[in-house]
């Protein structure tokens, strides 16, 4: 009889252990800073899309010098890569090749301002 109280007893200790481990809920304070979080990121979404005028300026620069109208629309990445491939393209048109990587950054230009225009309206 004993032992049978005494294995009881050990089986409810470990139970009980394994209870304590389970997380308790969310406090509300971490809920609302996220849904803040998450609204701020909406905002920003919505406040980044160009005018159309800007856009139009925006392509007419790409098509003068890549990448320079995407960093004023507001797409500075693609606008950086475009600007550094046609910078890059002048050295090498020595070689022959700066005329197609030229080529490719004015068509990626133009399509990115051609985007902005879409995006805009």
């Amino acid at each position: 009889m004993v032992k049978k109280k005494t294995v009881k007893k050990a089986k409810k200790k470990v139970v009980e252990k394994k209870a304590k481990k389970v997380p308790k809920k969310v406090p509300k304070k971490v809920v609302k800073k996220v849904s803040a979080k998450t609204q701020s990121k909406k905002r920003v979404v919505s406040m980044s899309r160009p005018t159309e005028t800007l856009a139009i300026v925006a392509l007419v620069l790409n098509i003068l010098l890549p990448g320079v109208g995407s960093l004023i629309g507001g797409k500075t990445k693609e606008g950086m890569w475009q600007l550094i491939l046609a910078i890059l393209s002048v050295p090498l048109m020595i070689f022959g090749v700066g005329f197609l990587v030229y080529l490719i950054a004015l068509v990626w230009g133009i399509v990115t301002g051609a985007q902005m225009i879409k995006e805009s309206n």
